[in-house]
């Protein structure tokens, strides 16, 4: 779901198998590897981006 959101908002774009590889691994373990007209090139905080998009989904149980 973080991932989608932020190809939605363009926050960034990554490519199919980056995001495969984080559903399977987690956001700790995945790999970032990002589309090149992606807006946001930074794996540090792309991966800020995703665990900041999750917690904010999870914190709230009627989501």
């Amino acid at each position: 779901m973080a991932i989608e959101t932020n190809h939605v908002e363009s926050t960034f774009l990554l490519t199919q198998s980056s995001t495969q590889d984080l559903v399977r691994r987690g956001v700790s373990e995945g790999v970032i590897d990002y589309l090149p007209q992606s807006s946001l090139q930074d794996p540090v905080k792309i991966k800020k981006f995703l665990s900041e998009t999750h917690a904010a989904c999870f914190s709230n149980p009627d989501l």
